[in-house]
């Protein structure tokens, strides 16, 4: 007997808490820290800017969806994505919710660049062949 388990990547994905026309698959990565932050911060565009968690929060750098210019942050926005549904998120800590703006990122990777990479030719491409490591 067979069971039709759908893992949450495979599910439709409920709209965003706060964003109803948009889901988690449509944001990239920096477009979901900055949505996340619009909701840490009562969904006002302005106190996003004036956020003053930046020793606390690992996503601080990214809040405003756009990669800072004045300095290099320690770590990528996936890394801090990760980072703050495993440490700082007590909601993601033991189920994600798919209805946050990082639900498709909270693992630390990017599903949409999943196939991406991985074959050294051409041939090895057609062939289905990945690369070994």
């Amino acid at each position: 007997m067979s069971t039709n388990v759908q893992t949450y990547e495979q599910q439709e994905l409920p709209p965003l808490r706060g964003f109803p026309d948009l889901t988690a698959d449509d944001l990239t990565p920096l477009k979901a820290i900055h949505c996340r932050c619009t909701d840490c911060n009562g969904h006002h565009a302005a106190q996003v800017q004036k956020c003053d968690w930046d020793d606390q929060c690992s996503l601080w750098p990214y809040r405003t969806g756009r990669r800072p210019k004045d300095a290099t942050p320690k770590l990528t926005p996936l890394r801090s994505i990760r980072r703050h549904c495993r440490e700082e998120c007590q909601a993601c800590s033991d189920t994600p919710d798919p209805e946050c703006a990082l639900f498709v990122y909270h693992k630390g990777h990017n599903p949409r660049r999943k196939g991406n990479g991985g074959f050294r030719s051409t041939k090895q491409w057609k062939t289905g062949a990945a690369k070994k490591h």
